[in-house]
């Protein structure tokens, strides 16, 4: 259809047929131009592009979860060091108690404040991530707002691919219980729950959660209709 047509002497085909057959021969010709120059070779691009962007996001993908276990380490040191930072400046208010925090503390966990990430530290933050759980610390949305104002943290909340174009609502999704407060596995489960897009295992899981709960409701409902 773009080059060729023409006999074995060189006249063009289109030529030909148009004086043995007409009019007719052309139109016919000049629909089936249109239909597989604008259609056919539109179709074939618009497969070919849709096999590449579904391999990128299948190869994304494959890439998040690979990082998942390093993004979650980053995650745990980010928020143990704000609460390091926080104890610092509270023990800086007084000469004796600072004196006394830089010594209970060990060399590591100061070098943590002021070296950065390292997978070096990662023994020390899951130490300290653990004793923060055991205390029972939880976040407020005053706190959890004044972190999102950390250059650091945003910066790791996009490496992590994690939405925060509107981050008022950032910590009432991550509130799942609607306490106000933010738990440790609320926080770090919630942040890892909101990397990339939404895919067909979270609204599945989405819709077997419903259907489980709307079970019991009606089972309720049932008991107390029947009592």
């Amino acid at each position: 259809w773009t080059e060729g047509c023409a006999a074995y002497d060189g006249t063009p085909l289109a030529e030909r047929l148009r004086k043995e057959y007409g009019p007719t021969y052309m139109i016919f010709h000049i629909l089936m131009t249109m239909f597989v120059t604008v259609g056919l070779f539109n179709l074939i691009m618009a497969i070919f592009i849709d096999n590449v962007v579904t391999n990128q996001l299948m190869r994304k993908h494959a890439e998040m979860v690979d990082r998942s276990s390093e993004i979650e380490k980053r995650l745990k040191y980010l928020f143990v060091r704000f609460f390091m930072e926080a104890e610092e400046t509270k023990s800086r208010k007084s000469d004796n108690s600072f004196v006394r925090y830089v010594t209970r503390r060990s060399q590591v966990a100061v070098d943590l404040l002021t070296v950065g990430y390292s997978s070096t530290y990662i023994p020390l933050v899951e130490k300290e991530w653990a004793k923060l759980k055991a205390r029972g610390v939880s976040i407020t949305k005053d706190v959890f707002m004044l972190w999102l104002e950390n250059g650091e943290f945003q910066q790791l909340l996009d490496d992590a691919e994690i939405d925060t174009a509107n981050r008022a609502e950032l910590f009432d999704v991550l509130d799942a219980d609607m306490g106000g407060q933010l738990t440790m596995d609320e926080l770090i489960t919630g942040l890892m729950k909101l990397r990339g897009s939404v895919t067909k295992s979270d609204i599945v899981a989405i819709r077997l959660k419903v259907r489980y709960l709307t079970g019991i409701v009606e089972n309720k409902v049932l008991d107390e209709g029947t009592g």
